[in-house]
């Protein structure tokens, strides 16, 4: 048998989460750390075992990294799950995992960075490339690419075209840069 890989999942919408919690028994007692809706499942095959911890963080950028920080001592790998916005070549249902994330929120072009930069970092986040790799190869259905967050809906026309000339992004939401 070989060791138990801790997954952890955040949630931000409390409509998405209701289905997992659902699904999973046991509610973590998280010591009144912001007060979140957590669960924890032992998930098992004939030579395999995942334990899944999963987050209800709500909605927006600030939520999202405070789940994210009270369930990563607990956990090998983090994700985030839910709905977003498509770009480009997914279409609606479409399964896409994230390579790259950009705050497109974030903007100090005024004194010279690019959008998203933050002085002395990257101006993107980027995922695991292994893990990427390991779950395209698994699941051909299943698109990659960029993904930009922020903390508002693109509903404008204007903002949607400069965030796709920007950022080539494949799905915007409120949380994934963050996690």
């Amino acid at each position: 048998m070989t060791d138990v890989k801790k997954i952890g999942v955040v949630i931000a919408d409390k409509d998405e989460y209701v289905h997992i919690e659902a699904l999973l028994g046991e509610a973590l007692a998280l010591d009144g750390r912001g007060g979140f809706v957590a669960h924890r499942a032992l998930l098992s095959t004939a030579n395999k075992k995942a334990e899944i911890i999963t987050i209800c963080s709500g909605i927006g950028k600030v939520n999202a990294a405070i789940a994210a920080t009270v369930i990563a001592p607990d956990c090998d790998i983090i994700v985030n799950a839910g709905l977003s916005g498509g770009f480009g070549d997914a279409k609606k249902y479409d399964l896409v995992v994230g390579t790259k994330f950009f705050e497109h929120d974030f903007d100090l072009t005024a004194i010279g960075y690019r959008p998203s930069q933050k002085p002395g970092q990257s101006d993107a986040l980027c995922s695991d490339e292994a893990l990427v790799r390991d779950i395209v190869t698994k699941y051909p259905f299943v698109k990659s690419g960029v993904f930009v967050t922020g903390d508002s809906f693109i509903c404008e026309k204007e903002k949607h075209d400069m965030l796709a000339e920007t950022f080539n992004p494949i799905a915007c939401d409120m949380e994934s840069a963050a996690v």
